[in-house]
C-alpha cells in the first residue's frame, strides 16, 4: 500500500473516489441500524475517519516542511489539550434531566469529526489535482444527489425531509391539488440520513455546477444543474427550496458584469439557457409544497379568548391543556418533561398564545433554559458537551449558536478558525494578484452560502457529509493559491 501511494496519481485517484462515493455512505440505513455501529459510531464515520487519518498522516509523514509540520503539531497538541479540560468539566452532574448522559466515546468522536475536513484541506492541497478531476468531483456528487431524490420522490420511494415516514405524493401532483396533504407529506430528501445536510450541501456544490456551466455546456454539467436544482425543490427545506434561487441570480449577474468590465469573457448562450432554466424553476417553485408551508406556518394555538386560566392542580392543568398551545408530547412529556420543570413550560404557554412554536423553537428555548439553569463561565468557555444535548435529543437546529452551547467559544475558535485563515489567505493572494478570477469568485459564494445558511439552520458545520466537500474545496483552492488560471 505504501508503494502504491508513492505515486501521486493513485492518492488522486483514491481522493476523487472517495468524494464521490460520499452521497452513498451517507444513506439513512446506515445510520439507523444499530447493528451497522460499533460503541455508537457509525459505519459512515469509521470509514471516513480510516481514510482520511492514514491519507492524512502518510502525506504529513512525506511533508518535507518542518515549519508547517510544526504547527500542526503544535495544533493538535492545542486540541488535545482543550479536549482534557472540555471532558474535566463536562463530566461533572448537570441541571438537566437524566437523559442528558455525558458520553466520553461520544465526545471524542466528535472533536475527530469536526477535525477531519480540516485534515482534507491538508490532503487536498497538497494531492494538487486539476480542475477537470475536481469539477468532475463536484459533478458527479451532484448528480447523484439530484437523480437519488428525483428518482425516489417519483415512484414514492423516498423519506420525506421532515420525519421518517414516505412521501405520500410524487412531484407530479403538483400539477393538480395537494391541499389534502400535510406539507411534511410532500417533501422528499431521497434515500439520505438528514434533509438539514443534504439542503447544505447542494447549496454548497451548485454555485460550482454553475459555473462549469457558464463556461462550457456539456451532458454533465446540464445534468448536474437541472437535477440539483430540482432536487432542491423537492427537497423542501427553506434552505435548499429559496436558497438556489439567490445564487442562479448571483451567478447570472457576476459573469455579465465582469464582461462589461472587460475582466472576464462570458458565453451569452450559456448565460441565456440559464436563464430559460431559472424561469422553469421559479414556476415549479410557485407550486411547490414550500408554498404549503408559508401556510401553516402562521397557524394559531387552540386557547380560551381570555387567555390562560389554572384552576387546581398545575400538572394537570398542564397535561390537559399542552395540545391545545400545539406543543407536541415528545417534548413535554419525554425530551422535557414538565414534571422536571413546569415553570418553563408554563411560560411556553405564554409565549405561544399568538403563534405556534414549532420545533426548532421550542429546542431552542429548552436549550437556553437548561444554559440559564447551569450558568457557569466555564460551560461557556469549554462547552456544555455535544453527547449531553444528543442524548438528551435536544440539538438545536441553528448551527455556530448549537456549537457554542456543546463546545463552547474556545472549542469554536480552535475548530473553525483554520476555515477563516485559509479563506482570508485566498482573499489577500486574489487581492495581490490584482486579477478577478471567476472562478475564485463561485468559491466565495459557495463558501459564504453554506456558512451564511448555517446561521439560520443547523446540523451542517458538524456533519462530516457536508463539511467534508467544503474541506475538499478549500484545498483544491489553496493547492492553486490565488493564480490566475483560465479555469480556477
Amino acid at each position: 500500500m505504501k508503494k502504491y501511494l508513492k505515486n501521486n496519481k493513485n492518492i488522486i485517484f483514491l481522493l476523487c473516489l472517495f468524494m464521490i462515493i460520499q452521497p452513498f455512505i451517507d444513506m439513512k440505513v446506515l445510520f439507523d441500524n444499530p447493528h451497522l455501529s460499533i460503541l455508537g459510531i457509525t459505519i459512515p464515520t469509521i470509514l471516513r475517519t480510516l481514510f482520511i487519518g492514514f491519507i492524512g498522516l502518510y502525506m504529513f509523514y512525506k511533508n518535507d516542511n518542518k515549519k508547517e509540520k510544526k504547527w500542526i503539531i503544535i495544533y493538535f497538541i492545542v486540541i488535545a489539550i482543550y479536549s482534557l479540560i472540555h471532558h474535566i468539566i463536562d463530566i461533572s452532574p448537570l441541571d438537566a434531566p437524566d437523559s442528558f448522559k455525558y458520553s466520553i466515546i461520544t465526545e471524542a468522536f466528535y472533536v475527530v469529526r469536526m477535525v477531519l475536513p480540516l485534515m482534507l484541506i491538508y490532503i487536498t492541497k497538497y494531492a494538487k489535482i486539476s480542475y477537470d478531476k475536481f469539477i468532475n468531483v463536484i459533478l458527479y456528487s451532484s448528480i447523484t444527489i439530484g437523480l437519488v431524490i428525483i428518482i425516489s420522490n417519483t415512484f414514492l420511494i423516498s423519506y420525506t425531509s421532515y420525519g421518517v415516514g414516505i412521501t405520500s405524493s410524487s412531484w407530479l401532483s403538483w400539477f393538480s391539488d395537494i391541499s389534502s396533504y400535510e406539507f411534511e407529506e410532500l417533501t422528499s430528501k431521497g434515500w439520505f440520513y438528514m434533509a438539514n445536510q443534504v439542503a447544505g450541501l447542494t447549496l454548497l456544490l451548485l454555485p460550482f455546477c454553475v459555473y462549469d456551466f457558464i463556461n462550457k455546456i456539456s451532458f454533465k454539467n446540464v445534468l448536474a444543474v437541472v437535477s440539483l436544482t430540482f432536487s432542491m425543490i423537492i427537497l423542501g427545506t427553506r434552505t435548499s427550496a429559496y436558497g438556489w434561487v439567490l445564487v442562479y441570480i448571483i451567478m447570472i449577474f457576476i459573469p455579465i458584469f465582469l464582461h462589461i468590465t472587460k475582466l472576464h469573457s462570458v458565453n451569452y448562450k450559456s448565460i441565456g439557457l440559464l436563464v430559460f432554466l431559472f424561469v422553469i424553476f421559479v414556476s415549479l417553485l410557485l407550486i411547490s409544497p414550500v408554498q404549503k408551508r408559508i401556510y401553516t406556518s402562521d397557524l394559531k394555538p387552540d386557547i380560551p379568548p381570555e387567555g390562560i386560566v389554572i384552576d387546581g392542580d398545575i400538572y394537570k392543568y398542564i397535561e390537559e391543556n399542552y395540545k391545545r398551545f400545539g406543543i407536541q408530547k415528545i417534548f413535554i412529556e419525554d425530551l422535557y418533561s414538565y414534571k422536571y420543570d413546569y415553570v418553563f413550560w408554563l411560560d411556553i404557554f405564554y409565549r405561544s398564545k399568538e403563534r405556534i412554536l414549532d420545533n426548532r423553537e421550542i429546542e431552542l428555548l429548552i436549550t437556553n433554559r437548561i444554559v440559564s439553569r447551569n450558568n457557569n463561565r466555564l460551560y461557556d468557555l469549554f462547552g456544555y458537551s455535544f453527547s449531553r444535548m444528543r442524548n438528551g435529543q435536544i440539538y438545536i437546529e441553528k448551527d455556530f449558536y448549537a456549537q457554542k452551547v456543546t463546545i463552547g467559544y474556545i472549542g469554536m475558535i480552535i475548530l473553525f478558525i483554520p476555515y477563516f485563515i485559509s479563506i482570508i489567505s485566498l482573499c489577500l493572494k486574489v487581492f495581490k494578484n490584482k486579477k478577478t478570477c471567476f472562478g475564485f469568485i463561485t468559491f466565495l459564494i459557495s463558501i459564504f452560502a453554506i456558512f451564511g445558511s448555517s446561521l439560520f439552520t443547523g446540523h451542517i458545520l458538524d456533519e462530516l457529509f457536508v463539511m467534508l466537500y467544503v474541506g475538499f474545496i478549500i484545498g483544491y483552492f489553496l493547492s492553486i493559491g490565488g493564480k490566475n488560471e483560465s479555469k480556477c
